[in-house]
């Protein structure tokens, strides 16, 4: 009797051919530079492939090299249509250049290419020094990877606890305009001007870089134009570059009080506590100035300015004393206490000590008032008063 002889070469015929051995790439959305899919050190990036049989990449999908993680987030079937979404993180220091994606089949592979994008960093901001208040100021970045700017940002940082000024030294609102300079841009350094809506002697503003460039390492998930390519439900976690400056010149006019700075961040003490106050002025007090005086026998260059005084008055006077011999000087009586701030300085030194309950309940707000250049000038700014809080036992 022959033995019986089964033919399954068609059937598995049949079953190669519906295996995706050899799956087609048609279409991925992803952020491009110079139309190749790419990613920047540092980012995690979602790409959309499209394409037959691309849904039945496994696992073992990997990107060449090291420093760049693939991780397959989900797969659609619809044959010629089918999806593949992957999740790329590159590390902050993957090597920069080209490197190949290889999808892996069950029966086959499939490859693209992938470009790695250097990672933008800024390593100092350059203001220069101010002599007078300030309407237009270049501040410049300097870093690595930041050219192919595409537009920038300012935004003022204005608060009560660290308000802009005017020229004149005042609390103030400003708006300002950045202007970036394109034909200094490199990829070392990038200077913005920032044009203010007036003249100011102190501001806080948040700059920043953004680049519509695919091949800029300062783009951003939010950018819709130039040549970036943005892929459906497809984001990136670094969007350009900001940093916060800070603007000071001296005020013009009357050298006034900017603030009162506590020892403790919640100016909150307790009886027998010694508090101690930095008073800050606008600017510094102007060096000595002198006249030469002609006599018979010689000349003689008499002082002018010696300082700044700064007056001062507590509120209730009695709740406090003087702290110790080698404390500031104070009297309870005093119609104004005084403080002298040497020139060539922009602040003093105030101290006191709590004595005694101010009030009745177990928190007491008490003040420190300053009157300065004018003792007797009652009115802000010439005024300036700070609210504290002393703890009682009841």
């Amino acid at each position: 009797m022959k033995p019986l002889t089964f033919f399954i070469l068609p059937a598995f015929i049949g079953l190669f051919l519906v295996v995706p051995g050899l799956a087609k790439i048609d279409k991925i959305d992803a952020p491009k530079c110079n139309g190749r899919p790419s990613i920047v050190q540092g980012e995690e990036v979602e790409f959309l492939i499209t394409g037959e049989w691309v849904d039945h990449a496994n696992n073992q999908s990997r990107v060449s090299g090291n420093g760049i993680s693939l991780t397959v987030v989900e797969r659609k079937a619809a044959g010629k249509n089918s999806t593949l979404k992957i999740r790329l993180r590159a590390s902050n220091n993957a090597r920069t250049g080209n490197r190949t994606v290889t999808l892996r089949y069950v029966f086959g592979r499939d490859t693209f290419r992938l470009r790695v994008i250097r990672r933008p960093r800024i390593d100092r901001v350059v203001v220069p020094t101010l002599n007078a208040p300030f309407q237009s100021v270049d501040i410049t970045f300097e870093g690595i990877g930041i050219r192919d700017i595409t537009h920038v940002t300012a935004e003022g940082k204005n608060n009560s606890f660290d308000p802009s000024l005017d020229a004149g030294g005042q609390p103030t609102g400003f708006t300002v305009t950045p202007i970036l300079n394109r034909q200094t841009n490199t990829s070392n350094r990038a200077t913005v001007r920032l044009n203010f809506n007036k003249r100011l002697s102190h501001a806080t503003v948040e700059v920043g870089i953004f680049s519509h460039h695919g091949c800029s390492g300062l783009r951003g998930g939010n950018v819709s134009s130039g040549s970036v390519t943005i892929a459906p439900n497809f984001s990136i976690a670094r969007r350009g570059l900001k940093r916060t400056v800070t603007l000071n010149a001296p005020a013009t006019g009357p050298n006034f009080v900017r603030s009162h700075n506590f020892d403790r961040n919640n100016r909150t003490y307790n009886v027998g506590d010694v508090v101690t106050v930095t008073v800050e002025l606008l600017k510094p007090v102007p060096n000595p100035q002198g006249l030469v005086r002609v006599t018979k026998k010689k000349k003689r260059r008499v002082t002018l300015r010696p300082g700044q005084a700064v007056y001062w008055a507590l509120l209730p006077a009695d709740a406090f004393s003087q702290a110790g011999p080698t404390g500031t000087a104070y009297n309870a009586n005093a119609f104004r206490n005084r403080i002298i701030i040497q020139p060539g300085q922009q602040v003093g030194i105030i101290n006191f000590r709590v004595d005694q309950c101010p009030g009745s309940g177990e928190r007491n707000t008490v003040k420190l008032i300053t009157f300065t250049p004018d003792r007797n000038d009652n009115q802000v700014p010439n005024r300036k008063e700070t609210s504290f809080t002393i703890l009682c036992q009841q």
